[in-house]
């Protein structure tokens, strides 16, 4: 049996009805091949839920939920707990075979990481990717297309023309849409490749990199001062350097944990987590833009967001150097 993050991919779902609570009895409907292994789940897990979990074969009954196809968490367990049987949540991928548990991991993991674009874009690139998935356009050519949105938007901010950046902040949405649907499109189609995932890679960081430094030159055009571009340039150099940190040690959890393991009780500690998510994050990066942008303020953001990049570059640094003393 396939593993969903950690779990039997059906006993995944399950677990998700179970910590939604259904108020009464939920008929769960599991194919027939896999109807003992996620009752011995089931108990392993010791879970006691209004759940029955019944086998099927084809269609369920109207009456029970299907965990045959893999749903997003949030709508599924919304679904759970609305008791709306017969009813779907929306589907992403139905699980014929080995290779599409392995593909429909990949959702269940974008949504993880992805909480807020989750709710946002990813609905839109998901219904985009469907009807991409029909014709002959390639999850390649999705991200290209994004990367010339995305250095439009670029232009667009560093003439430090308020108009221009509000068009600059609708194309930022827009090509954020398109990078999440050429991976969508890629797992639905099965065209992922390691030459598609450096190319999404690139795509990513040039964008994180290149926005913040066209603000910060369209506010010294419009401003005709030059030390703009400098505060852009610490504030992007230290997001360059930090990404490399978090691509180095796999993940931002573990830098996250680092930061705070090494100032346990100070205020630093308590404050760490949201801005490094905010300055950070991919996810929420595109939002943040988008708002400094078309509120006006973006110079300002830009500022902040420079300082808090130096902030914690030069704190994780020190917290490196002295767990290599150690």
């Amino acid at each position: 049996m396939q593993l969903v993050l950690g779990e039997p991919w059906i006993a995944h779902y399950v677990r998700l009805a179970h910590d939604a609570a259904p108020e009464r009895n939920i008929e769960i409907a599991v194919p027939r091949v896999h109807l003992k292994l996620v009752n011995e789940s089931l108990n392993a897990l010791e879970l006691t839920t209004n759940l029955v979990v019944v086998g099927s074969s084809g269609e369920p009954s109207s009456d029970a939920i299907s965990i045959d196809r893999v749903y997003r968490a949030k709508q599924f367990t919304r679904w759970i707990k609305r008791h709306r049987p017969g009813v779907p949540p929306k589907t992403v991928i139905e699980i014929t075979s080995v290779s599409d548990i392995d593909a429909a991991a990949q959702f269940v993991y974008r949504e993880r990481i992805l909480p807020v674009s989750t709710r946002t874009n990813a609905p839109i690139a998901l219904s985009l990717a469907r009807i991409l998935a029909k014709t002959k356009v390639r999850p390649n050519h999705v991200s290209l297309s994004g990367a010339v949105i995305m250095a439009l938007a670029c232009l667009l901010i560093g003439t430090g023309e308020f108009m221009f950046q509000a068009f600059a902040a609708v194309l930022i949405q827009i090509g954020w849409t398109l990078d999440l649907t050429d991976g969508t499109l890629a797992r639905i189609t099965r065209q992922t490749s390691k030459a598609g995932q450096w190319l999404d890679t690139i795509v990513d960081h040039s964008t994180m990199f290149g926005i913040p430094f066209s603000i910060a030159f369209g506010a010294s055009v419009a401003t005709g001062d030059l030390y703009w571009v400098a505060i852009g340039f610490i504030g992007v150099l230290s997001m360059i350097l930090m990404r490399i940190s978090i691509l180095l040690n796999s993940s931002e959890s573990t830098v996250l944990n680092d930061l705070e393991s090494s100032s346990e009780k100070s205020f630093f500690s308590k404050m760490v987590r949201m801005p490094f998510r905010i300055v950070f994050s991919l996810d929420l990066l595109p939002h943040v833009y988008f708002l400094g942008l078309i509120s006006g303020g973006s110079r300002y953001l830009i500022v902040v967001m420079s300082i808090l990049w130096l902030i914690y570059f030069l704190k994780y640094s020190r917290v490196q150097l002295s767990s290599e003393n150690q």
